[in-house]
Protein backbone atom coordinates (compact mmCIF):
# COMPACT_ATOMS: atom_id res chain seq x y z
CA UNK A 1 0.00 0.00 0.00
CA UNK A 2 1.09 3.44 -0.56
CA UNK A 3 0.10 6.65 1.60
CA UNK A 4 0.13 10.11 0.07
CA UNK A 5 -0.13 13.01 3.09
CA UNK A 6 -0.13 16.70 2.76
CA UNK A 7 1.50 18.97 5.61
CA UNK A 8 1.00 23.06 5.17
CA UNK A 9 4.01 25.08 4.32
CA UNK A 10 2.88 27.64 6.68
CA UNK A 11 4.19 26.06 9.88
CA UNK A 12 4.64 23.15 12.43
CA UNK A 13 1.74 21.14 12.17
CA UNK A 14 -0.15 17.61 11.69
CA UNK A 15 0.21 15.73 8.22
CA UNK A 16 -3.23 15.55 7.13
CA UNK A 17 -3.95 11.59 4.89
CA UNK A 18 -4.89 12.96 1.64
CA UNK A 19 -5.43 9.49 0.02
CA UNK A 20 -4.54 5.83 0.33
CA UNK A 21 -3.88 3.50 -2.59
CA UNK A 22 -3.94 -0.40 -2.43
CA UNK A 23 -1.08 -0.95 -4.38
CA UNK A 24 2.54 1.26 -4.32
CA UNK A 25 2.33 3.98 -6.53
CA UNK A 26 4.92 7.12 -7.81
CA UNK A 27 5.63 9.62 -10.51
CA UNK A 28 2.91 11.81 -8.08
CA UNK A 29 2.26 15.14 -9.69
CA UNK A 30 -0.06 17.77 -7.97
CA UNK A 31 -2.38 19.29 -10.36
CA UNK A 32 -3.60 22.33 -9.20
CA UNK A 33 -5.68 23.68 -12.80
CA UNK A 34 -7.49 19.93 -12.44
CA UNK A 35 -8.03 19.68 -8.58
CA UNK A 36 -6.50 16.46 -8.10
CA UNK A 37 -2.65 14.06 -8.21
CA UNK A 38 -1.58 12.21 -10.72
CA UNK A 39 -0.12 9.20 -9.89
CA UNK A 40 1.11 6.13 -11.88
CA UNK A 41 0.84 2.40 -11.06
CA UNK A 42 1.87 -1.43 -12.55
CA UNK A 43 -1.59 -2.64 -13.01
CA UNK A 44 -2.85 -5.84 -14.62
CA UNK A 45 -4.34 -4.67 -18.04
CA UNK A 46 -5.81 -7.52 -18.87
CA UNK A 47 -9.19 -6.33 -17.07
CA UNK A 48 -12.11 -4.33 -18.28
CA UNK A 49 -11.24 -1.76 -15.42
CA UNK A 50 -8.02 -0.40 -17.05
CA UNK A 51 -8.66 3.58 -16.94
CA UNK A 52 -10.09 3.86 -13.43
CA UNK A 53 -8.95 3.52 -9.66
CA UNK A 54 -10.92 -0.63 -9.30
CA UNK A 55 -7.68 -1.23 -11.71
CA UNK A 56 -5.42 -0.98 -8.72
CA UNK A 57 -7.97 -2.57 -6.22
CA UNK A 58 -8.18 -6.07 -8.55
CA UNK A 59 -4.34 -5.46 -9.14
CA UNK A 60 -4.24 -5.54 -5.36
CA UNK A 61 -6.15 -8.56 -4.70
CA UNK A 62 -4.68 -10.34 -7.39
CA UNK A 63 -1.77 -10.23 -6.42
CA UNK A 64 -3.03 -11.24 -3.02
CA UNK A 65 -3.86 -14.48 -4.29
CA UNK A 66 -0.67 -15.22 -6.49
CA UNK A 67 1.49 -14.77 -3.33
CA UNK A 68 0.16 -17.84 -2.50
CA UNK A 69 1.28 -18.28 1.33
CA UNK A 70 -0.54 -21.76 1.67
CA UNK A 71 1.28 -23.26 -1.69
CA UNK A 72 -2.21 -23.74 -3.28
CA UNK A 73 -0.83 -23.70 -6.42
CA UNK A 74 2.68 -25.73 -5.95
CA UNK A 75 4.57 -22.83 -6.57
CA UNK A 76 3.50 -21.96 -9.89
CA UNK A 77 4.87 -18.75 -11.43
CA UNK A 78 3.14 -18.80 -15.46
CA UNK A 79 1.67 -15.89 -17.32
CA UNK A 80 -0.50 -17.63 -20.40
CA UNK A 81 0.15 -15.69 -23.34
CA UNK A 82 -2.11 -15.87 -25.99
CA UNK A 83 0.10 -14.00 -28.85
CA UNK A 84 3.76 -14.40 -28.62
CA UNK A 85 5.48 -11.89 -26.47
CA UNK A 86 6.43 -8.50 -27.41
CA UNK A 87 10.03 -7.70 -26.82
CA UNK A 88 9.80 -3.61 -25.50
CA UNK A 89 12.81 -1.77 -25.54
CA UNK A 90 14.90 -3.35 -22.39
CA UNK A 91 12.91 -5.82 -20.99
CA UNK A 92 10.18 -8.36 -21.70
CA UNK A 93 6.21 -7.40 -21.27
CA UNK A 94 4.57 -8.73 -18.19
CA UNK A 95 1.28 -9.35 -16.82
CA UNK A 96 1.52 -5.64 -15.76
CA UNK A 97 2.24 -2.65 -17.30
CA UNK A 98 2.74 0.98 -15.41
CA UNK A 99 -0.54 3.44 -16.15
CA UNK A 100 -1.48 6.78 -15.13
CA UNK A 101 -4.48 7.25 -13.34
CA UNK A 102 -6.08 11.15 -12.15
CA UNK A 103 -7.41 11.21 -8.42
CA UNK A 104 -9.27 14.36 -7.72
CA UNK A 105 -8.29 16.20 -4.61
CA UNK A 106 -11.15 17.38 -2.51
CA UNK A 107 -10.25 20.69 -0.03
CA UNK A 108 -11.95 20.35 3.32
Amino acid sequence: KTSVWIQSVDGPGEATLLKEFPVSVGDLDWSHDAKGIIVSASIYVDGNDVHSEDAMTSTAARDKILEDPEEKLGGLNAVLFKRLPVREWDRWIDAKMIHPFFVPVVQS
